[in-house]
């Protein structure tokens, strides 16, 4: 189930909150550590419990990270940052894109393998930058599966029990 935007919005509020209480300590200089550093270590040792229940460790550059962001711009540098690129193919170069619908609308049953291996012959995709798990990826998130219709083959059926075969024997199969 999708969530709200306010409902983001209010888990994106709870975990700076969370990162807010392990730094606290530092930002209102009631710490009794002799360093940041000493801080930062003793912080990484322990063990957390975010918003969703799920406990967890926190590494010392982590801590230190948002302690040196909420010193420089505040509470809303401790939200954390959505990717804006979700859901599009970061290695699939968009100039294959249009090749890649091209092939699948003139060959439906075209294999994702035969269609990643064209593109390489071509040149427009280099193995070392585009795997062949990438496009299938690629392919499944955006909806290129082969047609519901599928061929079928002399007496197979789209459901069971839809043909029925009988061998009729007579006396002469068997043999005395």
């Amino acid at each position: 189930m999708e969530k709200t935007k306010l409902e983001k919005e209010n888990d994106k509020n709870a975990i700076a909150l969370f990162r807010f209480a392990i730094i606290a300590p530092l930002i209102n200089n009631t710490s009794e550590y002799k360093s940041k550093a000493e801080f930062f270590r003793t912080a990484s040792l322990k063990k957390y419990t975010l918003p969703n229940g799920k406990e967890i460790t926190i590494s010392e550059g982590i801590i230190k990270k948002w302690y040196i962001n909420y010193c420089k711009d505040g509470f809303e540098s401790l939200k954390p940052k959505y990717r804006r690129d979700i859901g599009c193919s970061r290695t699939v170069p968009i100039e294959c894109i249009d090749k890649i619908t091209e092939l699948k609308e003139k060959y439906p049953y075209i294999t994702g393998k035969t269609i990643y291996n064209k593109l390489v012959e071509d040149g427009d995709i280099l193995v070392k930058n585009v795997s062949l798990a990438s496009l299938y990826r690629f392919l499944n998130n955006n909806k290129f599966h082969k047609h519901s219709i599928t061929e079928r083959k002399a007496f197979e059926m789209e459901f069971s029990n839809d043909c029925w075969q009988r061998r009729y024997l007579t006396w002469s199969d068997f043999n005395y």
